[in-house]
């Protein structure tokens, strides 16, 4: 654990919410001018897919390829929420989903992450997000 991260930790926070949390930090600590072949991208990258365990590799691979879109200002949401979106999704996958304000094409999006793990994805965390994105409009 980093020398600040006690900093950072409450002694109520779940497993998820450090996870998130440290998801968030690190996007953030990117910076707008990170290459996409950085090293810093590249460990934040291995960071990403070691952070939901039981989600296929190809899943969190597609993710992280849209987060990179997001905060690259491709996409309707500000880049500087991109963080947040990605820590969101982890979230979702580690089925403790932490409320993030999802628009309807990014639960539609959601679902489609799900679909494509959906044959090597436990079948609990499948039918969790699925069933969130049913629940908000992304499935119809």
């Amino acid at each position: 654990m980093e020398p600040e991260a006690a900093d950072r930790y409450t002694s109520g926070m779940r497993p998820v919410d450090k996870i998130a949390s440290d998801i968030e930090r690190r996007a953030g600590a990117l910076g707008a001018d990170a290459r996409a072949s950085s090293p810093a991208l590249e460990e934040f990258r291995a960071f990403f897919l070691r952070s939901a365990a039981g989600v296929p590799a190809e899943v969190l691979e597609d993710v992280f390829a849209r987060f990179l879109e997001l905060r690259g200002g491709r996409g309707k949401r500000p880049a500087a929420e991109a963080g947040k979106w990605l820590a969101s999704v982890a979230s979702a996958f580690l089925m403790e989903w932490d409320g993030f304000a999802f628009t309807p094409d990014e639960w539609r999006e959601l679902a489609d992450f799900a679909a494509l793990g959906s044959g090597e994805m436990d079948l609990e965390t499948l039918n969790y997000v699925m069933a969130l994105a049913l629940e908000h409009g992304g499935l119809s």
